[in-house]
């Protein structure tokens, strides 16, 4: 179940590793993987024959009313019986409900067995090559790795850069075409073209994209909307700890604020609030030791909850923790609602 869980759960970046020995409390834990994030995935194996919905329940309850070790957000409860019966769906759906803060998958015999044919390596490795030959539809040969399928697109990125290959090219050539005519066109096909750069690995040439989308959110009069992209990019500036961009997108929201309120947009007033906390973000974060209105804003009702708020909070509570460490308590409403 560790190789299994490693493969199926593998292309979100998690390390998998068993957690703790026999003997020992486990609290209804048998593996634990933690994401790139931060965020754990804990997985309890249940080497039955048999399995039902009371002893799925069961399995359940042990977790959630126990430690509840790392913290984790996922709990798979992993059993080599059949659970295709309809009573555990409705179990697993009613225990989801009981359990809101936690996301809850159960893989039974049939889900492993799927994964394992497509994976002739753990086959060969915990049974024989004989087995994986017959067992696995796509096992490779024995010595030859299936390369990933995504290997030329890879190669393709590396070698002309990501923003020329064939399947991006074009359509950022037809997004200059359009900024001038039909700027909005123009800041969709940006949009577009830097989420997918961003989740395949280039957030540099993604944040490029989202300044080239961001101008022609302003061309096309969409104050408000550049202005919550603004706010985004000067914060993520922020926490990378660049010192000029941020500035550069603070002078921005300034004058998309001034835009917005001559034009009497519907979200003039946020748009104004967002240029006021970035201000103060930037200004305070470049001056970490003279820092006095950051957390003011913060806790004012008027700050409201922006997508970047929990980031600028955990800037503030790095800047306390390197100046103040005697006064990080003070921090501790604002860290558990950015939580």
């Amino acid at each position: 179940m560790l190789a299994v869980s490693r493969r199926m759960l593998g292309l979100r970046g998690i390390k998998f590793r068993r957690y703790g020995v026999q003997g020992q409390e486990q609290f209804g834990i048998d593996l634990a993987g933690r994401e790139p994030d931060g965020r754990y995935s804990v997985v309890q194996c249940k080497d039955y024959k048999t399995f039902t919905a009371g002893q799925l329940r069961k399995a359940v309850e042990k977790f959630t009313g126990g430690s509840r070790p790392f913290g984790a957000y996922r709990l798979i409860v992993a059993t080599s019986a059949s659970t295709e019966a309809t009573q555990f769906a409705d179990e697993l759906a009613a225990l989801q409900r009981e359990h809101p803060d936690l996301d809850l998958e159960l893989w039974g015999s049939e889900q492993i067995n799927e994964c394992l044919r497509n994976c002739g390596d753990i086959v060969a490795q915990f049974w024989t090559r004989e087995t994986a030959v017959d067992f696995c539809t796509g096992a490779p040969l024995p010595g030859v790795p299936a390369p990933p399928p995504d290997r030329q697109a890879q190669a393709e990125r590396v070698l002309v850069g990501p923003l020329n290959t064939d399947d991006v090219m074009p359509i950022l050539r037809e997004a200059d075409s359009k900024l001038a005519d039909e700027p909005t066109v123009s800041a969709s096909l940006y949009g577009d073209l830097a989420g997918r750069l961003h989740d395949a690995g280039y957030g540099g040439h993604a944040n490029v994209l989202r300044r080239k989308q961001l101008d022609a959110l302003k061309e096309a009069g969409h104050f408000d909307d550049a202005a919550d992209l603004a706010a985004e990019l000067a914060v993520a500036a922020l926490h990378r700890g660049d010192r000029d961009e941020p500035r550069a997108l603070a002078r921005l929201l300034g004058e998309l604020a001034s835009s917005a309120l001559a034009a009497s947009t519907e979200r003039a007033a946020g748009t104004k609030e967002h240029a006021t906390v970035i201000g103060i973000a930037v200004r305070d974060i470049s001056h970490p030791v003279t820092m006095s209105q950051l957390l003011t804003t913060l806790k004012s009702e008027t700050a409201g909850e922006p997508g970047y708020r929990p980031t600028l909070v955990l800037l503030l509570a790095e800047v306390r923790l390197a100046t103040e460490p005697h006064r990080l308590d003070e921090l501790d409403d604002l860290v558990g609602a950015a939580l």
